[in-house]
């Protein structure tokens, strides 16, 4: 039970701001922008430095000429060297704009975690009869990874898996979406809010891989606890574990976000499946109700939220009419308390699927739309 004195309280908002905490991937993005531009500037140079050639070569006796070269080539490269110009310059705004939002985040949790972690750190002493005893402990001894009460079995994975791909259909299909209409990195969203929950899709296209193939890869990247650690912001001291192997195909995993002494947890108890769909395959992450654990005592001064109505999906499937080509979508449903919240997490969520392709299938910029 969640304790109610004021501390706490103070705790539980602590734990909520965790979620918005976002990952120096943000600032890893920037400086690749920052690289791209570059390299742009040397080709548009190298361009530049070919139409002075041509236009000498031409006519010694032509006066200067501001004109594209009549080299066909050239004229298609400057013109696709000025479209990566406007959709760098485009992405890099709002790229700021994010590292803006969420630097403003990064202080107040900055500023709020070390008082959560002193004051834990004090209850868990004064309940100690050992007056020696260490103020902090190491994070992973303070997460308790309890067992079910009854073991999940493969008709459960299957039930759930086929409701969770009727809701994403259904989704889908759904004409009333709002969206940014913008493209980050080839990324683009829609989402609805529906009963306080926020519905949210990013779609892109990748060429020259297979549905298959990108869902074997995502699969195998995805089934293993460390690598879904992996895709979280590192400032939400994310720890994941295996509580049940079902199948090959199936298993229920513990995701824990902790501040910095690892006193105030935040919990996700998921089932994670790979399943068959009629166009390609599908992950779910599906919350399952932590109420099907076992009881059991946290360390002293440890406080810790559930988190039981989440889930998020991956879909690979095959462009229509282009084999060698897949269309990847990553969505979900989270709960959401204001508009400001809504667009951080979404911008963390964004994040979170920059990671996943980085790790699945390299970060890039180029062949995809």
């Amino acid at each position: 039970m969640w304790p109610s004195d004021r501390n706490v309280m103070d705790n539980v908002s602590i734990i909520n701001a965790v979620e918005r905490v976002p990952a120096n991937l943000v600032q890893g993005l920037r400086s690749q922008v920052d690289q791209l531009e570059a390299q742009y500037a040397e080709l548009l140079h190298q361009v530049r430095l070919q139409e002075a050639c041509a236009f000498v070569a031409e006519s010694e006796d032509e006066s200067e000429s501001s004109e594209l070269p009549e080299n066909d080539s050239l004229k298609s490269l400057y013109a696709d060297l000025m479209d990566v110009k406007e959709m760098l310059r485009l992405e890099n705004e709002a790229l700021k704009g994010s590292l803006a939002l969420y630097q403003k985040y990064e202080r107040q949790v900055r500023q709020l975690l070390p008082s959560a972690d002193a004051n834990a750190s004090s209850e868990s002493s004064e309940q100690s009869d050992d007056s020696s005893a260490p103020l902090r402990a190491p994070r992973d001894l303070l997460i308790i990874i309890p067992s079910f009460q009854k073991p999940v079995t493969l008709a459960f994975c299957h039930q759930l898996g086929e409701q969770t791909f009727a809701d994403v259909t259904r989704f889908r299909q759904n004409p009333d979406f709002m969206t940014t209409g913008a493209s980050i990195f080839g990324w683009r969203d829609r989402s609805i809010m529906q009963n306080g929950s926020l519905h949210f899709l990013l779609k892109k296209t990748f060429r020259h891989i297979t549905a298959d193939e990108f869902a074997t890869r995502g699969w195998d990247f995805a089934s293993k606890p460390k690598n879904m650690a992996r895709i979280c912001s590192a400032s939400l001291n994310p720890r994941v574990f295996e509580v049940q192997r079902v199948d090959e195909n199936n298993r229920v995993l513990l995701r824990v976000f902790s501040s910095h002494g690892g006193y105030a947890q935040m919990k996700f108890l998921f089932l994670l499946s790979f399943i068959k769909t009629p166009r390609g395959h599908m992950i779910i992450m599906r919350a399952m109700n932590h109420k099907l654990l076992n009881p059991y005592d946290n360390p002293p001064g440890v406080m810790e939220k559930w988190v039981d109505n989440y889930y998020g999906w991956m879909t690979f499937e095959q462009v229509r009419g282009e084999d060698e080509h897949c269309e990847m979508n990553y969505g979900g449903v989270m709960p959401v308390t204001s508009g400001a919240r809504s667009t951080a997490m979404m911008m963390e969520t964004l994040f979170m699927t920059l990671r996943s392709e980085s790790h699945i299938i390299g970060l890039n910029l180029v062949t995809s739309s």
